[in-house]
């Protein structure tokens, strides 16, 4: 289906070149003064949103009279409306439906430079094309078929390291700063007050999947011990309303002494009331998720759980002092566990435990954290 559907665009985009005399550009006749609208694509999850900023900035800083144009996911528009870092934001939802009237919005900019950087293929390509843009940057992030290639400026080549190294330098041909790779939220986040007195641990209880997740016993368990050792201690649960079901077995496996203890977040918050809740924790236990990144990004520390993902590519990759990482590879595990539906408890409670309380006392006492950037690899 997906070949038919490359094929199909393949037609399209040959028939607007034969007709409307479009060419592409070659990346080394893109200079400053050539390009006044530039469209960045980012149309998927929160995390790569704040995965992509570093990349955002580069533009911004290598094309400064430029007119930036974000097209954005719905889902994030309140970390990116009325952004300072923006001329103008669209919306897309990455559906064929409404690409018409998206087409015709870009259109109405005359973009020479597209930049795309999460998207989903192949509709990110068709519509920059008929858009006009001769400039077309797309960092192949997963599987795509190269039969569309023929139509970039430039890609993404196969790259080991860290998702924002490979989008800072998918624009070296550019001449844009590939060693600035602090992620930034687009957005002022309202500040919001740390109870005083209190440590505040936070728990992202869901992931994108069930298997990438750490199961609530585990994080209940973590909770016990947390509370036993320290009364001062407070755990906040955050996630999003289709995780209410989560808050629901973690609290059943808390003592009832403690519950009073548990703040839950999940599906109250805004992504600017959660980011803002964020900044108030001393420490955040995660997988890898939107709210790890957006943690990283504001220098909030972090305890962060790696067993089907790789933080290789997605974990920590500025302020590594401040942050813990757990990472079992998945091919590393027993059979019947890599197997479970629960292959993320390959990373005890117990770890996790010693982990959280060292990164919180570390950051009370201002201890130096020389030891916290280190993966933790096990079998």
């Amino acid at each position: 289906m997906k070949r038919n559907k490359i094929n199909i665009i393949n037609k399209i985009l040959s028939c607007y070149t034969f007709f409307s005399g479009y060419k592409k550009g070659r990346a080394d006749e893109c200079n400053n003064n050539d390009i006044s609208c530039i469209v960045i694509y980012s149309t998927t999850a929160l995390g790569d949103l704040i995965l992509n900023t570093p990349a955002i900035h580069a533009l911004r800083k290598k094309f400064p009279h430029a007119r930036l144009v974000l097209v954005s996911s719905p889902k994030n528009k309140e970390l990116v409306h009325n952004s300072a870092l923006f001329d103008e934001v669209i919306y897309w939802n990455n559906k064929f439906n409404n690409i018409i009237y998206f087409i015709y919005k870009l259109r109405r900019l005359r973009p020479q430079l597209a930049v795309i950087l999460h998207s989903y293929f192949p509709y990110d390509i068709l519509s920059v094309v008929l858009a006009g843009c001769r400039y077309i940057f797309r960092d192949h992030y997963g599987s795509e078929s190269p039969a569309l290639n023929p139509w970039l400026t430039a890609y993404s080549q196969k790259f080991e390291g860290h998702t924002v190294q490979r989008k800072l330098n998918l624009l070296q041909p550019l001449g844009c700063d590939t060693t600035a790779v602090r992620m930034a939220i687009p957005v002022v986040i309202p500040h919001q007050a740390k109870p005083l007195d209190r440590v505040r641990v936070g728990f992202q209880l869901g992931a994108s999947r069930d298997f990438r997740r750490w199961p609530p016993a585990s994080f209940a368990a973590l909770s016990r011990k947390l509370m036993d050792q320290d009364s001062t201690l407070d755990v906040v649960l955050i996630g999003g309303k289709n995780e209410l079901s989560l808050v629901d077995d973690f609290m059943a496996l808390i003592p009832t002494d403690n519950r009073r203890r548990v703040i839950s977040l999940v599906g109250k918050t805004s992504l600017l009331e959660l980011a803002a809740a964020i900044t108030t924790f001393d420490t955040l236990v995660t997988g890898d998720t939107g709210p790890l990144h957006l943690a990283i990004a504001q220098q909030v520390r972090t305890v962060s759980l790696f067993v089907t993902a790789n933080p290789l590519y997605t974990g920590p990759y500025q302020d590594q002092h401040l942050h813990h990482v757990f990472y079992k590879p998945l091919h590393t595990l027993a059979p019947d566990l890599a197997n479970s539906p629960f292959p993320m408890t390959a990373i005890t409670v117990d770890e996790v435990f010693a982990a959280v309380r060292r990164s919180y006392r570390r950051g009370q006492d201002n201890t130096p954290d020389l030891a916290m950037s280190e993966y933790h690899y096990g079998t």
